[in-house]
């Protein structure tokens, strides 16, 4: 990800730690109530860790105390590992079609891993999260299939005279949906987010063009842009949006623009892999701001303090009273 587009704001990211509240509601503010036990073990955040597994069905665990050439234990070549990122050898597009032998890259909830694909294009993976890609991509098109939430830095597709196009194509896996979204790319930045406790499929692209598209919608993003696929309706709406805010995980930072306590909570409990449990209604207020993803629970939720939410921590069980 550019660092420049980051500059500007790492002084107020250090200083600033907290989120102010949007009140939809007539009812005034009570202060928080947090009934956590001081005896109680700390809720730290999540690292780097994930799941790599190879075509013959082997699994490797990966996680930050693994800094080796995978080689040694797999016999697979031109993979590397490094602390909190895997890499495929940068391939060109493969002259001969041979059935192809997929990987796939898996982190539980409480992980992140970063992983270079064989065409050079980079992805992030957030908590729960997967992407499935051949091992090398064949000359007609680069796809891969993912879930959870992903950032691509996708490679421009060869500017060689008389070459033809090498697309980039994004399957976006959601149980429940029998017509899955596709994502057509030719050289960009952008972020899906396809979890299955939200109520949509979003995709916000940053920088290049990209197309969306199932079989009964599609949509053309600009930069800037965010779509909004229903899986329910297979429906796509396209808004203009704040973009810093879809992407700023990959900087370890929670960053909410006016969302709902439930969006809110659902990113918090994959973090610091929660059971989040709403006991009563689920407020209505909407939040705004920033803090760091790499801070105790506890802080985490005492930036809440000056709304009237109430938090119960049983374990791993977060229960909004």
């Amino acid at each position: 990800m550019r660092k420049r587009e980051w500059a500007a704001a790492a002084a107020i990211l250090v200083s600033v730690l907290g989120i102010y509240y949007y009140r939809t509601n007539s009812y005034p503010a009570n202060t928080i109530v947090k009934e956590l036990s001081v005896k109680q073990d700390r809720v730290l955040p999540g690292y780097s860790k994930a799941t790599l597994t190879l075509a013959d069905g082997s699994s490797i665990v990966l996680d930050t105390s693994v800094i080796q050439n995978i080689n040694e234990l797999t016999l697979v070549e031109d993979i590397n590992v490094q602390k909190g990122s895997l890499k495929y050898k940068t391939m060109e597009r493969s002259a001969n079609e041979t059935k192809p032998m997929f990987n796939t890259l898996q982190t539980p909830r409480g992980g992140t891993y970063q992983l270079q694909l064989p065409d050079g294009s980079k992805a992030w993976l957030n908590a729960e999260s997967s992407i499935t890609f051949p091992t090398q991509f064949s000359n007609k098109e680069r796809r891969v299939k993912i879930t959870g939430e992903v950032y691509f830095e996708v490679k421009k597709s060869s500017s060689v005279v008389n070459q033809p196009k090498w697309p980039f194509m994004v399957d976006v896996q959601y149980p429940g949906n029998n017509q899955p979204c596709s994502i057509e790319v030719l050289g960009t930045r952008f972020n899906v987010k396809a979890y299955t406790n939200e109520k949509e499929i979003t995709t916000t692209l940053l920088e290049g063009s990209l197309k969306v598209f199932n079989s009964q919608s599609s949509a053309l993003l600009a930069p800037g842009q965010q779509a909004l696929l229903q899986p329910a309706t297979n429906t796509i709406n396209v808004n203009t949006v704040a973009t810093d805010a879809a992407v700023a995980w990959t900087k370890d930072i929670f960053l909410f623009h006016n969302d709902d306590i439930q969006t809110i909570l659902n990113e918090i409990g994959r973090w610091y892999d929660l059971q989040v449990v709403f006991a009563g209604k689920i407020p209505a207020e909407h939040y705004s701001g920033i803090v760091s993803r790499q801070s105790d629970l506890r802080k985490v939720l005492r930036v809440f303090e000056e709304s009237n939410i109430r938090f119960k921590l049983e374990g791993k069980k977060l229960t909004v009273l």
